[in-house]
């Protein structure tokens, strides 16, 4: 049996709590929002989130990212707070998991040069998950590494996820093909154009929601209680919410999100390489009606949608390579173009279409119902 200290306990809370952040946006199928620059999660967001992975490997490689992102998500909200002289992180988790809010001391006060602490604080945070010379220039890693051990989390996770997957696709396009036929393992190589351009969008992703979003949010937040005379431990809370544990629903979407896009890299470059004819979409349990539609519909290989991309984050479908066509609607598919449904999102007239058409996924169950 485990015991955790006080400190370890109200940490865990804080955490639970920020994965349950209640907010005001919607993301997923039907509701429009931008990837990984919303407020907070929705309903349905929180619930594709408490789904698994199908593939344990990849379920594993989901917890540790989360785990590692929030560790070090922790150790910034210690040293931001340190900075700004604000109540000890131990504080203000116990306030909020009490509820109390002791007003000693004097009011918080601002000074234009907390906001250059915090950056310096930001900035050693993102280079310990992104590593920027990589992500900028794709210099900076070289061949043989281990990704298990290597330092910069976001890098080290999304090989992993990469890793998993392309192993996936090999024993699986080994089960179709040929006894003589010889397969191609596509393992991730930092060296690699398509990987340095998958790190760099997900740094950007990443780095544009850190260090500007949220970043600005958190002087706004500072100046306004500044000025309404709050007290620390008022504005502590805050920060935490903003930027700190209280925001642990953001790198849920993270790990799960950027996993999952490493995954469809790995998956369209092992199709490719195996010259593999077909692609077609298998809908995870528990989907919303936009995978729930797209299950079992086949498309030429390259040609079909991607799981989160043209989905919503947390979306736990996977897409099968084949060499015959295979499916369950008795057509190949034309080419997906619909634009991604974070720049455009679906209309109601498509939602009612869309159920219109729908049948029980191949899972034995009906999708997650969306309000458009």
């Amino acid at each position: 049996m485990i015991t955790l200290t006080v400190d370890e306990a109200l940490r865990n809370e804080c955490i639970l709590r920020g994965l349950q952040a209640p907010q005001d946006d919607l993301c997923g199928c039907g509701d429009a929002h931008q990837l990984h620059r919303t407020k907070g999660p929705s309903v349905n967001e929180l619930l594709f989130a408490s789904r698994k992975h199908r593939n344990p490997a990849m379920a594993k490689v989901h917890r540790d990212f989360f785990k590692a992102l929030m560790d070090r998500t922790t150790k910034a909200e210690v040293e931001m707070l340190h900075v700004l002289g604000l109540p000890s992180i131990e504080e203000v988790r116990r306030a909020i998991v009490t509820g109390s809010q002791p007003e000693s001391g004097q009011p918080f006060q601002y000074h234009d040069t907390m906001y250059l602490r915090l950056l310096a604080v930001v900035k050693d945070w993102l280079e310990d998950i992104l590593s920027p010379e990589y992500a900028v220039t794709g210099k900076g890693l070289t061949d043989g590494i281990d990704w298990t051990t290597i330092k910069w989390i976001v890098i080290r996770f999304m090989a992993m996820a990469f890793n998993v997957e392309a192993r996936d696709q090999y024993d699986k396009m080994r089960d179709i093909a040929g006894e003589n036929a010889i397969l191609t393992m596509v393992m991730a190589d930092p060296n690699r154009d398509y990987f340095k351009a998958m790190i760099a969008e997900g740094g950007k992703r990443i780095t544009t929601e850190i260090a500007v979003n949220r970043l600005n949010k958190v002087r706004d937040m500072l100046i306004d209680m500044s000025y309404n005379g709050r007290w620390p431990i008022e504005v502590g809370r805050k920060l935490h919410d903003i930027i700190g544990e209280g925001a642990a629903w953001y790198w849920q979407r993270i790990a799960r999100s950027e996993a999952t896009l490493a995954a469809g890299l790995a998956f369209d470059k092992m199709a490719a390489e195996n010259g593999t004819n077909f692609e077609e979409w298998s809908a995870g349990t528990g989907c919303c009606i936009i995978c729930a539609w797209l299950d079992g519909k086949v498309w030429r290989r390259g040609e079909g949608p991607h799981p989160v991309s043209d989905t919503h984050p947390h979306c736990m479908c996977a897409r099968i390579a084949t060499y015959a066509r295979g499916g369950t609607h008795g057509r190949l598919e034309p080419r997906y173009d619909r634009p991604s449904p974070y720049d455009q999102p679906w209309s109601k007239e498509e939602l009612q279409r869309i159920r219109d058409e729908l049948q029980p996924t191949r899972a034995g169950t009906f999708p997650l119902e969306v309000t458009p």
